[in-house]
């Protein structure tokens, strides 16, 4: 595990580029200005650190992996709607095409008939 710097204040490297890996998946979906400048920043503060790791840059390395972290959650929470809902009408439309029977396997009454032949 790489951690920048050492100490109780010490980041985890392999965290925030996790956070940045999702990041660029929910960039693929969603271009939104806000969300690319704030990934942009925590990518420059995590060159900065490779450029320069003489320099202390754990104050706002930890500021711009909370803002994008919190901007991860935000798209994922407001993407998770939709997808239930498309999950619950995939589920219903499969639980009635299983529950209801073929009409060529019911007699006139409604009652199923197993090998498809009516009596």
């Amino acid at each position: 595990m790489a951690t920048l710097a050492c100490g109780p204040a010490a980041l985890d490297l392999s965290h925030i580029n996790e956070i940045l890996e999702i990041a660029d998946a929910l960039l693929n979906r969603s271009r939104e200005h806000g969300f690319v400048q704030k990934v942009t920043i925590l990518r420059g503060y995590l060159e900065m650190h490779r450029m320069f790791p003489d320099r202390d840059y754990r104050a706002v390395l930890s500021k711009a992996l909370a803002e994008v972290t919190a901007a991860v959650h935000l798209h994922l929470n407001s993407e998770l709607p939709w997808r239930t809902a498309d999950f619950g009408a995939c589920v219903e439309n499969r639980r009635r095409d299983v529950i209801k029977p073929a009409a060529s396997h019911q007699n006139e009454s409604g009652y199923w008939l197993g090998n498809g032949q009516s009596h």
